[in-house]
């Protein structure tokens, strides 16, 4: 009974809180710093005080959702200009005591082929509540654990 009135009391806190940035992740001592959430970025800064050393596949590449109903739906993304080589997804490494920041400048982009070539389309993304999800690999003495999935949610005006 117990574990069903905490379980209870968190689920109220977190519907409570919407407007603020909320934070899954099932590794401990990850802190999430919102720096910047305008009408023109999203800047957030992972702070590693977890006792693992983090790898990221790349902070280039984002996986962007946008909450529609009770789904999250995924926002089409590209990093840099269709038809253009894009620099290589480098993999980021935050150690212990360690931060990153990641930015989203708020833009679906996408690519589409016609008769021209390939041709970059975006826009601005509507209001809504959206969420960064991060993959992150801990590893610790060179062994690597389990994947650890971070969602980062926030709301765009």
């Amino acid at each position: 009974m117990k574990k069903y009135l905490i379980l209870l009391f968190a689920i109220l806190i977190l519907h409570s809180c919407q407007s603020k940035l909320q934070v899954l992740s099932g590794l401990d001592g990850i802190e999430v710093r919102m720096i910047e959430n305008n009408e023109e970025l999203v800047r957030v800064e992972l702070v590693n005080n977890s006792g693992y050393t983090l790898h990221m596949e790349s902070t280039r590449h984002l996986f962007i959702q946008r909450k529609v109903g009770d789904e999250w739906e995924r926002v089409a993304y590209v990093p840099c200009q269709c038809g253009t080589p894009c620099m290589d997804p480098r993999p980021v490494k935050i150690d212990v005591g360690g931060t990153q920041v990641v930015e989203w400048d708020l833009f679906t982009r996408g690519c589409k082929s016609d008769e021209t070539g390939i041709q970059t389309i975006q826009s601005r993304v509507s209001s809504g509540v959206y969420r960064l999800k991060f993959v992150l690999n801990p590893s610790k003495n060179g062994n690597r654990l389990n994947p650890e999935v971070l969602n980062v949610g926030f709301k765009v005006k």
